[in-house]
């Protein structure tokens, strides 16, 4: 859920997640515009896989985050890597602040 400074719910904020995979990855965004109680949902998608330690190039490394804009807001960001995140199911929520919001930044 995506919530100003007075913890109430944003609608309209764009929530767009980011992921990246290592070695030889490439960059996927999916968009999706809040509703009026400040979510939005993406569908799960899962895929198998197989891969062996042997392999020449390793085995995948994954990594996500997400990025939410609003008009008047600093860019707000919840990812693998020390921020918030949610167990499958689990809602996020995210305090925007005032500000001047920037373009999401790439995972590289």
């Amino acid at each position: 859920m995506v919530q100003n400074e007075h913890g109430k719910p944003m609608a309209g904020a764009l929530v767009t997640y980011i992921s990246n995979f290592q070695p030889h990855g490439s960059e996927l965004r999916f968009t999706r515009q809040t509703d009026e109680q400040g979510r939005a949902g993406f569908p799960t998608v899962r895929e198998w896989q197989t891969e062996s330690f042997l392999m020449m190039h390793g085995i995948r490394a994954y990594s996500w985050s997400w990025c939410i804009t609003a008009s008047g807001y600093e860019t707000g960001y919840s990812s693998e890597n020390g921020g918030q995140k949610g167990e499958e199911g689990e809602e996020v929520v995210v305090d925007l602040k005032p500000g001047q919001m920037t373009a999401c930044r790439s995972l590289e």
